[in-house]
């Protein structure tokens, strides 16, 4: 076993990764990676703190006050580097037979000296053995078994630096390697152990994590798997993709230049039909021009220079031919502007590139769907694992055949009592009583199906409502934190929610799941947190590439997390450890389709209710979201949903930013 432990070491554990030349005084970091001192001690020297970054895994280190030369010493590498690649290495098998070195017998060795690196006979054995320079030298077996150490003793090869004894003990109390004369003299008052006692108490301790650290390297080795994977998909799906955009910025091209051809043909075939008349007038007005200018030179020559005579018997004759000609003129007259169309061409260019941008098509980003992750192996411990209560909810229900009527319509626009700026979203808490975000006059309004309770004034616009286990309101809108109202609207305290990535954004959406844990949005971030507010994870794809920047979201009996994210026009679920599950919908008015959906809200059979805002309709989906109905339209009265909410005895509440009405109660029935 120990041989094909030997033969499989691999190369790269052997070498130093910074030079990739063999270890020179081989140091380990805490990290358990080994490199040599002169190439640590160069990488510390350009550091400008204490601090070291392992090369290998990038962990930041805080090196030890000696620095470089008080981490350990490999000696494990530098006896392997021995054993395995040192020219003279044992023989693998008993028919490779080499020489003593050390003698001239000729006889062949038996043995291997790590430390003087040389084949040994029996007898040269024997004598390595006896002599007190050689005799703590780790000799190894090269017949047909194993590389084994020779005897007990010569698996001390620590030396006492005082004394030049082998350490054969361990101080418990200094944590220290020391040999005899150390325990009767500077450590006699110690606790101290044999040196193979300690070294089987940490070999358990080695193999009780070795399995975990075994199934970590397995999974994480599947993980790197998976993202070769997902990268070489994803290269081909955008090599797909830009294909795609390419061959249609063609066929839109080629559209467009047809589409040209034709307006310029048009245009053309307009102008030779009535070419031929115009240059017919034109001929025409040119001989009437002629005519007229030949009557008034005559007329002006005899008017001057003609003799009463030549007046008089030409008078008569050209007064009747002017007459004639001004009667002609009058009726032959060509109207030009009656066979000639005023041609024009107009586009607005921003309407046109919207237009266009919408013709030429939109892109769709999504999540991957990697398969489900094996869970992560844990540490052995006697501590029993508490599972967490969950959430009691009363029952909301809503009618699987019905249709929907309106049964009440609350409020209007303005800022007095029952008037709203925007009821972005509703919320029903365990009681029944509705309540709704006043967004711009920065409050909270309590009502049931029939009247106004009472308002909750706070100091920033609420964006959205949810409610913990304990009656607790979770209210979002005021930076990054959530505000913690007890059931009489009393500030109880703040969650400030750490690690968000766009800091001019406010908290948004907000649910309580099944567990207790608070669901939370700010930008396109998505955050589990626990009832206190510790941090749990994020969403997986939560990233500026798969979400939008306002998101609303709820959670189902699963304590799945179902997202709306209305700048991509879709739904997108998580499962109770963050992981993406699935999506639906796509930008559209036919089934299953949206445009702008705003709130999102389960019932108790995890069917998907969504406000679908500029669709002017709410649509309920599976819970596998698949589309089964339209609740509501505009044929209901309703005009932008905002914010869906279902009463226990399961009428819908809806939120409509409409000028007559800002929350409306409608029966299924």
């Amino acid at each position: 076993m120990a041989a094909g432990l030997v033969s499989e070491i691999n190369e790269e554990f052997l070498v130093c990764q910074i030079c990739y030349n063999d270890f020179d005084r081989p140091k380990i970091l805490p990290c358990l990676h080994t490199f040599c001192q002169p190439c640590l001690e160069k990488l510390f020297a350009a550091q400008a703190d204490r601090n070291l970054s392992c090369p290998t895994c990038r962990q930041e280190l805080y090196l030890p006050p000696h620095g470089v030369q008080g981490l350990k010493d490999n000696f494990l590498v530098s006896k392997l580097r021995d054993v395995v690649t040192k020219p003279g290495r044992p023989p693998a098998n008993a028919q490779d037979v080499t020489i003593c070195r050390v003698c001239s017998t000729g006889t062949g060795a038996t043995f291997y000296c790590v430390d003087c690196r040389e084949y040994l006979c029996q007898v040269c054995t024997d004598a390595h053995r006896r002599l007190k320079l050689t005799r703590a030298h780790n000799i190894v077996a090269t017949g047909n078994s194993s590389p084994v150490m020779a005897d007990r003793g010569d698996n001390n090869t620590s030396m006492c630096t005082r004394h030049g004894e082998i350490n054969k003990f361990h101080c418990d109390t200094c944590h220290l390697v020391i040999c005899l004369h150390c325990v009767v003299t500077a450590h006699k008052e110690h606790r101290y152990v044999e040196i193979e006692e300690v070294a089987e108490r940490e070999k358990k301790n080695v193999r009780r994590l070795l399995p975990v650290a075994r199934g970590i390297a397995f999974l994480q080795q599947a993980k790197l798997n998976e993202m070769h994977s997902l990268k070489q998909k994803w290269d081909a799906r955008v090599d797909q993709t830009v294909s795609t955009v390419e061959a249609r910025a063609k066929l839109m091209i080629d559209a467009i230049q047809e589409l040209k051809q034709a307006k310029i043909s048009h245009i053309q075939a307009l102008y030779a039909a009535s070419k031929k008349e115009l240059v017919s007038a034109v001929q025409a007005a040119e001989e009437n021009l002629s005519s007229a200018k030949s009557f008034v030179q005559f007329a002006e020559s005899m008017d001057d220079n003609g003799t009463p005579m030549e007046v008089f018997t030409q008078a008569r004759d050209l007064t009747g031919r002017l007459q004639r000609y001004i009667d002609n003129d009058n009726k032959g007259k060509v109207d030009v502007s009656s066979s000639l169309m005023d041609i024009q061409f107009s586009s607005t260019v921003t309407e046109g590139a919207e237009e266009l941008d919408r013709l030429f098509g939109s892109l769709s980003i999504r999540a991957p769907m990697p398969e489900p992750w094996p869970t992560l192996p844990t540490i052995p411990s006697e501590t029993p694992y508490e599972t967490p209560k969950t959430v009691a909810k009363p029952s909301r229900t809503l009618n699987p055949t019905g249709t929907a009527r309106l049964s009440t319509a609350l409020g209007k626009r303005g800022s007095g009592d029952g008037e709203f700026d925007w009821a972005a979203s509703v919320f029903v808490n365990n009681e029944g009583f509705i309540i709704a975000t006043d967004v711009r006059n920065k409050r909270l309004q309590v009502m049931d199906e029939e009247n106004l309770y009472g308002t909750i004034n706070l100091g920033f616009e609420p964006w959205d409502v949810a409610c913990k286990d304990n009656g607790d309101l979770l209210v979002t809108g005021d930076g990054h934190s959530i505000h913690v109202l007890d059931n009489q609207g009393k500030e109880k305290e703040t969650i400030n929610v750490e690690g968000f990535r766009e800091k001019d954004k406010p908290s948004r959406g907000i649910a309580v799941d099944r567990l207790g844990r608070i669901i939370v949005s700010i930008g396109w971030q998505v955050f589990v947190l626990l009832p206190d507010g510790t941090p749990v994870h994020t969403l997986a794809s939560s990233s500026h590439q798969l979400f939008g920047n306002q998101l609303r979201l709820t959670t189902n009996s699963d304590s799945q997390v179902i997202v709306s994210d209305w700048r991509n026009d879709i739904i997108k679920v998580f499962g109770q450890n963050g992981e993406f599950v699935k999506e639906f919908g796509l930008y559209g008015s036919g089934d299953g389709y949206f445009d702008y959906p705003t709130s999102v809200h389960t019932d108790d059979h995890n069917n998907i209710i969504v406000a679908d805002s500029k669709n002017h309709r709410v649509s309920q989906f599976s819970k596998d979201g698949t589309f089964v109905r339209h609740l509501l339209s505009r044929d209901n009265g309703l005009w932008h949903p905002q914010g869906v909410a279902i009463i226990p005895d399961g009428k819908l509440v809806v939120s409509d930013r409409s000028e007559n009405s800002c929350v409306k109660v409608y029966t299924i029935d």
